[in-house]
């Protein structure tokens, strides 16, 4: 049973990791004023927000009693997954902005971003502490920070 659900981890993970991918990819290209991607990097933010919705909800129904500290990793997972979520809403509003001429500041960043991220160290770091072990005991792979 504890196989299943370090598995459902890691593929909601694998998910994560895809979106984070993406918003990258977008949050680069709408630094450049001149791009003509920009509406394109909106559309994108915001299904990767949408995307984030989708791993909260998952995470919420997951089932991970029989893992080591289950509850604790599932907390912090959710934790995690919730302010990813609240920057995923800065970047968008950020893009939005950046999609309009007269807002558009060439290598801006969304302003709340380092303080959102900041409060996300704390949960994803408690989440990895409990989850690496596990992703090595069942032969999945292990996560960094940077990876959720």
């Amino acid at each position: 049973m504890a196989q299943n659900e370090a598995t459902s981890v890691n593929d909601l993970l694998t998910t994560g990791q895809n979106s984070s991918e993406v918003l990258s990819s977008a949050e680069t290209d709408a630094q450049n004023c001149a791009s003509p991607r920009l509406a394109a990097d909106v559309d994108q933010i915001q299904a990767v927000r949408d995307q984030r919705q989708t791993e909260l909800d998952q995470a919420q129904v997951l089932n991970t009693d029989d893992l080591p500290n289950g509850a604790g990793l599932k907390s912090n997972l959710i934790s995690a997954l919730s302010l990813s979520m609240q920057s995923d809403g800065y970047y968008l509003t950020w893009a939005q902005r950046q999609a309009q001429p007269a807002t558009c500041v060439d290598g801006s960043l969304p302003p709340e971003e380092p303080a959102a991220d900041n409060r996300a160290h704390a949960p994803k770091e408690a989440f990895l502490r409990d989850w690496n072990p596990i992703a090595l005991q069942y032969g999945l792979p292990t996560r960094s920070r940077s990876q959720l």
